[in-house]
């Protein structure tokens, strides 16, 4: 079975590693997964705080160096803004 993990993979700068790169709209279910899962009585405190570290460094990275930059900031915010609400199911318009 040939299997892809992204679409392509960039160098992070000063970091010496490469991240894989993805179409924008799955930031949306990237960060809106994480807020439902941190509201699970289960997930444990050091995993929340790993995440919502992983998160924001997600956050800067992608919206500021990864084109098309606002179209992924915008999906990014929207995914935890649904995962405030509580939304689940498919992203609206897909």
């Amino acid at each position: 079975m040939l299997h892809s993990l992204g679409d392509d993979a960039v160098d992070v700068p000063l970091a010496g590693r490469r991240v894989q790169v993805y179409q924008p709209y799955r930031g949306y279910y990237l960060f809106r997964n994480a807020v439902l899962l941190w509201r699970q009585p289960f997930a444990p405190l050091p995993w929340k705080l790993n995440e919502l570290r992983r998160l924001l460094l997600r956050l800067a990275f992608f919206s500021l160096m990864v084109p098309p930059r606002l179209e992924r900031l915008g999906y990014m915010l929207l995914g935890l803004w649904h995962g405030l609400l509580r939304k689940t199911g498919p992203l609206p318009g897909q």
